[in-house]
């Protein structure tokens, strides 16, 4: 509210403008409304979580248009495994003491894919040195799925070293097998999960859900 001083002035908000009086003159501006803390713990808890995901995804993006070739209407492949990776693998580590909130992602939930043909059943995974050898069931067991399905391979060592390998094997072969690069001498964390090459990916029945394989 503006306040009338002697000889004329006013001070204060008055409408869409705000008077005030320096060295003796009267001065107006027009109003801007304070912007509210951009650095709230809410903020840097919603920053913090998409920061994660993205940085997970960076090597991801194109095993993430195949696994999720269908997205809903409206929204893009990579925007529903982020919006997927929230709802199911996210998980807050942030201590009482920290400055500022901290996730991580649960490997074990993160899902590279989704779709209705089934997942490789599987018997057995050593890995030798470089080299890893994953056998499945080869029986098709449902309609939905072909022999031709390709098993796609995603090792990941660290965010930023990810190693992709779309074909290490078809469904009917029963057995599929990746040699990783050199520079992949630690345990990696491993996903697997069919495709049907035989036909454009344009939906759900044309790959299946990503299979987390724990660390090798």
């Amino acid at each position: 509210m503006a306040k009338v001083h002697g000889f004329g002035m006013f001070s204060g908000k008055f409408g869409n403008q705000v008077y005030f009086i320096r060295n003796g003159k009267c001065f107006v501006r027009a109003y801007s409304k304070k912007r509210e803390d951009p650095n709230t713990w809410l903020q840097q808890m919603q920053r913090a979580r998409f920061a994660e995901i993205q940085h997970f995804l960076k090597e991801l993006q194109p095993v993430i248009r195949i696994g999720y070739c269908t997205p809903p209407p409206r929204m893009s492949s990579y925007n529903e495994a982020v919006q997927n990776l929230l709802r199911r693998a996210l998980i807050n580590v942030t201590a009482p003491d920290d400055d500022h909130p901290k996730f991580i992602i649960d490997y074990s939930n993160a899902q590279l894919s989704r779709g209705i043909i089934e997942a490789p059943l599987l018997e057995s995974i050593t890995r030798i040195g470089q080299e890893i050898t994953l056998i499945w069931e080869d029986d098709l067991r449902s309609d939905v799925n072909h022999p031709s399905d390709t098993c796609l391979l995603v090792a990941m060592m660290s965010y930023d070293k990810v190693y992709i390998d779309y074909n290490i094997g078809q469904r009917s072969d029963g057995i599929g097998k990746v040699t990783l690069p050199q520079d992949f001498q630690e345990p990696v964390h491993l996903w697997i999960f069919f495709m049907n090459n035989q036909v454009e990916l344009r939906a759900k029945k044309h790959v299946s859900d990503s299979l987390y394989l724990g660390k090798h």
